[in-house]
């Protein structure tokens, strides 16, 4: 009887115990805590230091900005079986538009067409996305250097759009935009008490020509703090996205301190050749490798000769003096008249394409080998 007794008091015992343990601590906070946590001016700590009262907002910038690079250092990580990659270096594939993405033109198989007979400045093609909305995104090309100076700057070819006839691509009269991007060194500086000077992504950052030369003038930056480009490309809303999935681009997100770097190694090479001039593959070769593609896969011999043209033809220069390009430039660009031996063009004279030069091959390609009817002159 009695070891039946004190069976039940150890059950009760425990089940009081267990009730305590589960309701003691609510009861606490509720009767202590929650009153004193009333009285207390939270976002008055937050003014002397203590929690941020907009923490949730650096916590999304924090996200959108650094994320990026702690998935390409694990990604490294995985591939190269190694813990200690630097985290300024980094690319990898993504397709997330947004600005401060690269794009990297190509074509995806021997059928299409791709950039060969139009648009050749796309042809392999590096292009840094500067702005991106559900209405408009808007880039500059990064692999494309030039001859040409404005107000005494030298400029690279941002794109067709925008450029005021400074390059012969230009598709629209007078309007010109140029932008600037800042070496990380400067722009971070800058950025800190600048409101002109805007960042990209971490370590990459613009700002408008007017800017970037009174930043000159006041000696707050040098010229070669910067990198120049006239025109820019541009498309509408959903347009880049149908572009992608056709496979127009291979799209990568990269760290600000690696883009500046490809700029650099750019600018050193033109440099050490005395030629300003460069068709960028370079550039889009390691780009490509940096996402794991194989550029081989790509290559097209004819496209390559084209870019090679375009970049004679718009960009000031010429590429490779041994290229048939610069034939082409040398030979007179006109019609013969095989119809009058004295090479009167008169109504009824036949006249047939016989030189051809850059723009005819980029532009007028039914000029070449052609035959015209001239019906009035």
């Amino acid at each position: 009887l009695k070891s039946g007794k004190k069976k039940k008091m150890r059950v009760l015992a425990t089940v009081f115990f267990d009730a305590f343990l589960f309701v003691g601590p609510w009861f606490f906070c509720s009767a202590f805590v929650g009153p004193v946590a009333k009285r207390i001016d939270w976002s008055s700590l937050g003014a002397r230091g203590g929690r941020d009262p907009s923490y949730p907002d650096e916590a999304e910038r924090f996200s959108k900005e650094d994320l990026r690079a702690l998935r390409a250092k694990l990604d490294r990580q995985v591939k190269l079986g190694k813990f200690d990659v630097p985290m300024d270096d980094w690319a990898y594939e993504s397709t997330t538009l947004e600005a401060g993405m690269v794009m990297l033109g190509r074509k995806e198989n021997a059928t299409d067409v791709g950039f060969a007979m139009m648009q050749q400045h796309f042809h392999k093609s590096c292009i840094l996305l500067l702005e991106h909305s559900e209405e408009f995104t808007l880039g500059v090309q990064l692999n494309r250097p030039t001859r040409k100076l404005i107000d005494g700057w030298e400029v690279w070819f941002g794109g067709d759009v925008g450029n005021a006839n400074v390059f012969h691509a230009a598709t629209d009269g007078g309007h010109l935009r140029v932008e600037c991007l800042l070496k990380p060194s400067a722009g971070l500086a800058l950025n800190e008490t600048d409101d002109e000077v805007v960042k990209i992504v971490n370590e990459l950052y613009r700002t408008s020509f007017a800017h970037a030369k009174d930043l000159v003038a006041e000696g707050k930056a040098t010229k070669d703090d910067f990198y120049v480009f006239a025109g820019y490309c541009g498309w509408r809303g959903g347009q880049l996205r149908g572009e992608i999935d056709k496979g127009t681009w291979t799209t990568l997100q990269a760290s600000g301190q690696s883009i500046i770097d490809q700029l650099d190694e750019m600018m050193l090479r033109t440099l050490k050749k005395g030629d300003l001039l460069d068709d960028g593959v370079d550039m889009w070769n390691t780009l490509m490798y940096r996402v794991d593609k194989d550029p081989s896969h790509f290559e097209r011999t004819f496209d390559d000769d084209m870019l090679k043209v375009w970049i004679e033809t718009n960009l000031g220069g010429v590429v490779d003096p041994k290229t048939a390009a610069v034939q082409e430039r040398r030979a007179v660009e006109k019609m013969r008249s095989i119809s009058d031996s004295d090479g009167v063009v008169a109504p009824g004279a036949i006249l047939a394409g016989r030189a051809v030069g850059g723009d005819l091959l980029l532009n007028r390609q039914f000029l070449h080998r052609s035959l015209v009817l001239v019906v009035a002159a």
